[in-house]
């Protein structure tokens, strides 16, 4: 995982890696790659969980991929916390190798990932 950087392990308070980040991560050991991506919700119904192409991240994340020698993958993938809250990580074959943790998803400018009104 990203140890700096806004989205970094040590941007996590203790509290909310304990209480609300590894219970989820937990439950998500117990799912195949299919059932994660199955999981429907979220405002439009769509997935909660799902791949996002590196070229639409937000500029700030682009740079934190370059800074840490990560800018030659394609896609990340975005598991969804609760409404603004995500983890993102690059998947390599069956496993999710962390990389950042959002509590703003899409709701200001220090986002990973922009999200447009619908």
């Amino acid at each position: 995982m990203d140890q700096g950087g806004t989205w970094g392990c040590r941007s996590i308070p203790s509290r909310v890696w304990w209480d609300e980040i590894l219970p989820k991560l937990q439950d998500f050991e117990s799912m195949t790659w299919a059932e994660i991506m199955r999981a429907a919700g979220g405002r439009a119904r769509g997935s909660n969980h799902h791949s996002v192409e590196v070229e639409n991240l937000t500029r700030q994340a682009k740079t934190r991929l370059a800074e840490i020698g990560q800018d030659d993958v394609p896609e990340l993938f975005s598991l969804r916390l609760d409404a603004t809250k995500r983890i993102y990580g690059i998947r390599d074959r069956q496993a999710l190798k962390l990389l950042w943790y959002d509590p703003h998803h899409g709701t200001n400018a220090r986002a990973v990932y922009p999200v447009q009104d619908r």
